[in-house]
């Protein structure tokens, strides 16, 4: 339907607080898609702006992260800064639960719990308490009865948002009662199910239109429905209140030719920036290119392909992808337009596409751009000169998900990957000049924390190899299918309470080999011993992964001293993970008991059981786990002191693991007796 009513305006914001430095697709690809109809549309986002309000006394300072010579030639100034904001930011007053700036993060959490739609209610009913209220009060309604739209887009991609998102267009609401306002994005596709239900209702006092899942031709067909006052009943995976009862079109899911997408569009984005130059976000995929997800994982179920096969409407999930010439040529146009550097924001740039793509670069002759990805461990990194092309084409920071050293882990995740291949990647891509950031997940289901021991030896041998790394705790993802289907979760011993709120995107459990508060102190264990042997990573730490690029590996080497950080007390946690190895399975009582050896209280009865409890009985064959609970029992009796007692342990299960694996290698090739 063509734009009939002259002069019709659409408007798209994306609300705070996301962040200052990092930029979200939707908003950009769904504005170039609506120009690219012939649709008129402004677009903004407010983050920056908000932290300029919130911090007026130094707006200087913030423009100065902006500033190309402080990255380049002067990183320490660039530091002294940062500390600046982070200082002032640490003394803004709010009533809400927390708003920091720490080092790379930013983070915001509001009064009320947005997991919870009736929390999220009350938040717009006490939006004055809020700590961007005074900022949409006094820059953003402005602005927008400056553009004077018809139609006013929010993008919510993230739970920081939520009640800051709602609580603007409560406002935009009661200001100008007659714009249309609809709302979409990551987050509000992931809570269809509250959001289109009856308690939802008071919700569309505020918004018109609730948008589900891609966005592009819903919200084009929306914009020309209204721009000739016609009919939005026709329109697929749009929601709305009709006499008093919420309708959502059930009409199929839109599934968009990713070549008929234009090219981002990022003015209103790029101007407050916290990067000497913009650093932009592009697309190749709509879900994961296996066609299927880690079990864990739900960061594919927001698209339209795997919601219609999870849906029953499509009898497989479609693999699609954006040619890459496409993505070539977008690179070219934004190139024209001053942009030199790129974030590819797809949860897998598949290496053997990531090769072609940058050979395509590189016979195009688009020798200054630089870009980053997020990887899986692929062989096509450790074949020939992949890696060095990849370099050659721009590649200067790649994100894997490396998650465990634990075979049998990663075949219950579902990877798809030997973890032995890890180290010749990491090796290849960091060989080529490649920056490398790695993530270890902790806590799944099945691991054991001998399992996640073995983390240790591979993050301190490898320390060359990358060059940032982040431990992470599992969560169990709300439309995962382990967390909606009850048989694959009673596979790893798991099962869900449904604590969770009604608004979350992490479901709650029971079950598991370790427990919640044992996942968190091998996170903190992990994470201290990363910084007690990795070199880089105290610096590297102090900027964002854009910015890092910015500065440079080299330049961030040669600062490695300047950074000093405070020590963690990781006594806690070390004493938690070594209650959990000695008290295998929770079915003993060695820690208990060793407390009280060790406090003096030396019961005849309790030390005949204390010494028990290290004898190892000669005549059973111990697995490589009970070895290492052993191991401890016998060398550290009384506890973990320090994280080199952990570090000693990690090195002991490795190589009881690793005489376990070769075992097992040996008992499947052994001949067979006939």
């Amino acid at each position: 339907m063509k734009n009939n009513k002259k002069g019709f305006r659409t408007l798209m914001l994306f609300p705070p607080n996301y962040h200052p430095i990092l930029l979200h697709p939707s908003i950009p690809y769904l504005t170039a898609y609506l120009r690219s109809k012939g649709h008129e549309v402004v677009q903004k986002n407010l983050t920056p702006a908000s932290y300029k309000f919130l911090m007026p006394d130094i707006s200087d300072i913030i423009d100065s992260m902006r500033s190309s010579y402080m990255y380049g030639g002067n990183p320490q100034l660039f530091l002294r800064l940062k500390k600046q904001i982070e200082k002032t930011a640490s003394e803004i007053q709010h009533k809400d639960r927390l708003f920091e700036i720490k080092r790379n993060t930013f983070n915001y959490i509001p009064r009320r719990d947005s997991t919870h739609l009736d929390q999220l209610l009350l938040a717009i009913e006490e939006k004055e308490d809020n700590l961007f209220y005074h900022f949409f009060e006094e820059e953003v309604l402005g602005y927008v009865e400056g553009q004077n739209p018809d139609l006013i887009g929010l993008g919510i991609t993230d739970h920081k948002q939520f009640v800051p998102g709602m609580i603007l267009a409560s406002m935009i609401k009661e200001y100008f009662p007659d714009k249309k306002i609809v709302v979409g994005g990551h987050l509000i596709s992931k809570t269809e199910s509250t959001l289109i239900s009856s308690k939802a209702t008071k919700l569309f006092d505020y918004v018109d239109y609730l948008v589900f899942n891609e966005g592009e031709l819903p919200l084009e067909m929306l914009v020309s429905a209204l721009s000739n006052d016609g009919d939005v009943t026709e329109i697929p995976r749009l929601a709305y209140r009709k006499n008093a009862t919420i309708k959502i079109n059930n009409k199929g899911f839109p599934i968009i030719n990713l070549d008929e997408l234009a090219t981002p569009t990022f003015d209103g984005f790029v101007e407050d920036q916290w990067t000497p130059e913009p650093y932009v976000p592009l697309i190749l995929y709509r879900g994961c290119w296996k066609g299927r997800i880690c079990k864990f994982c739900d960061l594919n179920e927001i698209f339209s392909g795997f919601a219609a096969k999870r849906a029953g409407e499509l009898p497989k999930t479609p693999k699609r992808i954006r040619s890459l010439d496409k993505v070539v040529e977008d690179v070219k146009t934004l190139r024209a337009q001053g942009v030199k550097y790129f974030n590819f924001t797809d949860e897998w740039f598949v290496a053997k596409h990531l090769v072609e793509f940058s050979k395509k670069i590189i016979t195009g002759k688009i020798d200054d751009i630089q870009f980053d990805w997020y990887g899986m461990i692929e062989s096509d990194y450790t074949k020939g000169d992949n890696s060095r092309k990849i370099f050659q084409a721009g590649g200067r920071f790649a994100q894997f998900g490396v998650e465990s050293r634990s075979e049998e882990i990663l075949k219950k995740m579902d990877k798809g990957y030997k973890q032995a291949l890890t180290t010749d990647v990491l090796k290849a891509t960091s060989e080529a000049g490649i920056m490398n950031h790695v993530f270890v997940l902790v806590g799944y289901p099945t691991a054991t924390v001998e399992e996640e021991l073995l983390n240790i030896p591979f993050l301190t041998e490898n320390k060359d190899l990358y060059h940032t790394e982040k431990t992470t705790a599992f969560r169990l993802s709300a439309l995962s299918r382990l967390a909606l289907d009850e048989q694959d979760a009673k596979t790893i011993g798991i099962r869900r309470n449904y604590g969770e709120g009604d608004l979350a995107v992490n479901a709650q459990y029971n079950g598991g080999v370790i427990s919640h508060t044992e996942i968190n102190a091998l996170k903190e264990c992990i994470d201290e011993v990363v910084k007690l042997r990795h070199p880089n990573t105290r610096i590297m730490g102090e900027f964002v992964y854009y910015q890092r690029l910015f500065v440079g590996l080299e330049r961030l080497k040669e600062m490695r001293g300047e950074v000093s950080l405070p020590e963690q007390d990781v006594r806690k946690y070390l004493t938690k993970v070594w209650g959990s190895l000695v008290d295998s399975g929770r079915q003993e009582n060695y820690a208990k008991v060793s407390r009280d050896i060790y406090s003096g209280n030396l019961n005849p009865k309790k030390l005949a059981s204390f010494k028990r409890m290290q004898v190892v009985d000669k005549n059973v064959e111990l697995d490589w786990k009970t070895n290492v609970r052993m191991f401890v029992k016998q060398y550290y009796p009384n506890g973990f002191h320090e994280l080199n007692d952990l570090i000693v342990t990690s090195y002991y299960a490795k190589k009881c693991y690793k005489d376990y694996a070769k075992n097992q290698k040996n008992s499947v090739n052994a001949p067979t007796s006939t």
